[in-house]
């Protein structure tokens, strides 16, 4: 067993993706194409440089003396740097130099040959560059860049009612704070860097949570409570926001007259999704404010001079809203490929308001009338997806778009052009496969990271008219393969109901001579596609498939009814019905099938894990299905909706009721656990937190059931990072369904 234990430690993510060559390209776009990382492997060693593309007439350079800048490194760094291994991080590059990270500094390195260090802010600079707005004792300051001057622009904030703070009920506001991150004000600049808008949010009135820190850092002391603003279901004070817009240049404000905005997940402003936006010219302001419930949205327009708002339309629904963040997340890696989010886009010049609705069943695009808010036409139409706006060329009236839906897998993305006008829809991208899409921002060229599960990358630089201009990289994986990497097999096949399609991924022990048991694993979350559409996805390894796969046992991910990404009926099957964990019975009937396919399969041996909504999955599986689901592990799971983030439980149940809620709840079946069971939390978990796991440990104490436990004392939600939390999981399920002692004490 220590054997496959070795292996299992090679498939470990960080081993996984530094034993590929070019596994996640990213882009950084020129005035006049792309340029990009791109690495290869020579004599058993990886080796990178820095090069860019001209995307008119395909021609690769490199992008800078990459000898003469790894000179100058060293004499800053102090140490050896390589000049083929240069470890930056590359933040923009245009005819005058780059931009790059090394070593937490920032530095521009200028086509002259010379580097300087670039001062670090915590503020948010200006588009002009003219201005630079942080937050001082929870008010707003402006600073003037070519005197340096500071002039404090608001004065009236205090703790818990202040200007572009942070909600501290977003799920990483403790364990941010713990590990030093650092979040900028939360601000939106107007085109042309002479306005902003920003919030003034109250937190005053939200109940509080609290953690305490058994084992803080350093000598033996007094354990430390943390406390922070937590709003849960049916708690009837919520965080609210009011929008106020500054013209810098005569230090004016108005605060806008539209209602204060609930905050329940996301502030209106935020690195991830802003509920504004400026238009194109910067004469309007657009919002969407949501209601408490998520069944109706409406959007108004601002005039930034005067603060004055207009309600255009209003998006409703009988179940859920889902345009938002968690539509917009689903269809790329973002880890990988660089984006801004937005729901709608806006264009005075053109006098018309894109938005994003599945009011159709399917998320499609509509334009709106700016002055008047009429409907003017529906610009996209079919069953298919419409997962990402890269660039809104309103000159010529075109729309590019990335699409759900077209190909075999419905979870693939196609690259596509439309008039703004609605019409026919050309679809540009080439071949069967997934396209991460990056656009440059004048929209005259783009690129196309083709990928699957089981395809390794190809980047490509395209033109704006879909002709490839070329191909930048290519991954290379034969470290991987030959460490033991097992490419997964892809499956469609009928759900609980005989008919649905259901997609994900299987992964086989490649010397399976007998028998080998199935781990589901599995995630519980409906706002969330868990099965990975890219090669660098399975690479990621987040459910540790890799390493159990190695250890003999066959892995199963997959995506059942109630998640996003299929049409809004097949999403609208998790809606006041979260107790089916995102299609628990379409997990079971697909391993059955999969059974039949591979005899290989013992359908006597299933076991299930899984992470924060998988955790709470995994608890069910055992409840319900215990005959079918032998063991399992369950991490960080949000047990109880009752006690976790209304903004998670209320969009998808509902508003609070008691006993609705109760019947999604497993802890009320704790008496019907049969097989061994693993639960794991972190202490320091201000997502979702440990009350969860521990409402779980008292009803099954109460239940006198058998159970393991394990608390990670100053871990967060996330636990990936612990080499002893990804052991125990190994131990786990080598004892309990490989039916093998594990090597004691294994070091991972």
């Amino acid at each position: 067993m220590k054997e496959r234990y070795d292996k299992a430690r090679k498939m470990q993510p960080e081993n996984l993706l530094g034993r590929a060559a070019n596994l996640a390209p990213v882009p950084v776009f020129t005035e006049d194409g792309a340029a990009y990382r791109r690495e290869w492997i020579k004599n058993g060693q990886k080796s990178w440089g820095f090069f860019c593309t001209d995307s008119s007439s395909g021609r690769e350079r490199p992008l800078f003396d990459h000898n003469a800048l790894a000179a100058q490194l060293e004499k800053a760094a102090g140490t050896p740097v390589p000049a083929d291994r240069m470890e930056l991080e590359l933040m923009q590059a245009d005819a005058k130099g780059c931009v790059f990270r090394y070593q937490d500094k920032v530095y521009r390195y200028g086509a002259d040959g010379k580097m300087d260090e670039q001062e670090r802010t915590a503020g948010s600079v200006s588009p002009n560059g003219k201005y630079t707005v942080y937050v001082r004792e929870h008010n707003l300051w402006l600073r003037e860049t070519g005197s340096g001057k500071d002039v404090q622009l608001t004065f009236d904030g205090e703790l818990h009612w202040d200007y572009a703070s942070r909600w501290e009920g977003d799920s990483s506001f403790i364990s941010d704070r713990l590990s030093g991150r650092e979040i900028a004000p939360r601000i939106l600049w107007s085109p042309d860097g002479e306005r902003f808008v920003t919030y003034k949010m109250d937190q005053r009135n939200v109940k509080e949570l609290y953690l305490v820190q058994s084992v803080p850092p350093g000598e033996v002391s007094r354990p430390v409570l943390h406390t922070y603003k937590y709003c849960m279901p049916g708690d009837e004070n919520m965080a609210t926001a009011a929008l106020y817009i500054y013209n810098v240049s005569d230090r004016s404000a108005v605060k806008v007259d539209m209602p204060d905005m609930p905050v329940a997940f996301m502030t209106p402003i935020h690195e991830l999704l802003n509920c504004v936006c400026w238009s194109d010219a910067g004469s309007f302001i657009l919002c969407y404010l949501m209601e408490r419930g998520f069944k109706k949205a409406t959007v108004y327009r601002i005039d930034p001079q005067t603060g004055r708002s207009q309600q255009l339309f209003e998006e409703k629904t009988d179940t859920f809203l889902f345009f938002d963040f968690f539509h917009l997340m689903q269809n790329e890696n973002t880890e990988f490929v660089n984006h801004s989010w937005a729901p709608m886009w806006c264009s005075e010049r053109e006098g018309s308001v894109l938005w994003l609705s599945n009011r159709s069943g399917w998320y499609q695009l509509y334009a709106y009338d700016l002055l008047t808010g009429a409907l003017k036409n529906q610009v996209t139409d079919g069953e298919f997806e419409v997962c990402r706006v890269h660039y809104i060329d309103w000159g010529r009236r075109e729309l590019y778009f990335s699409v759900m839906g077209l190909q075999e897998d419905p979870y693939d993305c196609s690259l596509c052009r439309c008039s703004l006008d609605g019409g026919d829809m050309t679809v540009l991208s080439r071949g069967a496969g997934n396209h991460l899409i990056s656009f440059a921002p004048d929209g005259e060229c783009y690129t196309d990271l083709l990928t699957e599960s089981d395809l390794p990358p190809e980047f490509s630089l395209y033109r704006r008219d879909g002709s490839r201009a070329a191909v930048l990289t290519q991954c290379d994986a034969q470290w991987m393969k030959q460490d033991g990497f097992i490419t997964p097999i892809r499956f469609k096949l009928p759900g609980a109901d005989g008919q649905t399609p259901i997609c994900g991924v299987l992964l086989l022990p490649d010397t399976a001579e007998k028998k080998v048991p199935i781990i589901d694993y599995y995630y519980g979350g409906t706002q969330h596609i868990n099965t990975p559409h890219t090669f660098m996805g399975v690479a990621a390894n987040s459910g540790f498939i890799e390493c159990l796969v190695q250890l003999g046992a066959a892995c199963v991910v997959l995506d059942g009814m109630g998640t996003p990404g299929r049409g809004k009926q097949f999403h609208d099957a998790c809606y006041q019905r979260q107790g089916d964990c995102a299609g628990l019975e379409d997990h079971i009937a697909v391993i059955r099938r999969l059974c039949g396919m591979y005899p290989v399969l013992d359908d006597t041996r299933i076991g299930v894990w899984g992470h924060s909504g998988g955790g709470y999955a995994a608890f069910h599986c055992m409840t319900k299905h215990g005959d079918f689901y032998r063991c399992a592990v369950s991490s960080g799971g949000n047990h109880a909706q009752e006690i976790y983030l209304s903004d998670w439980s209320e969009r998808f149940m509902g508003l609070f009721d008691r006993e609705l809620w109760k019947k999604q709840n497993a802890e009320y079946l704790a008496d019907k656990l049969k097989g061994p069971l693993l639960l794991i939390h972190g202490e320091m978990d201000d997502n979702v937190h440990p009350a969860n796991t521990m409402r779980i440990v008292n009803a099954l104490i109460q239940a006198n059931k058998d159970f393991e436990l394990l608390i990670l004392p100053n871990y967060p939600h996330a636990l990936r990072p612990s080499k002893y939390f990804r052991r125990r999981i190994l131990d786990f399920f080598t004892l309990h369904l490989l039916k093998e002692q594990p090597p004691k004490e294994y070091c991972l």
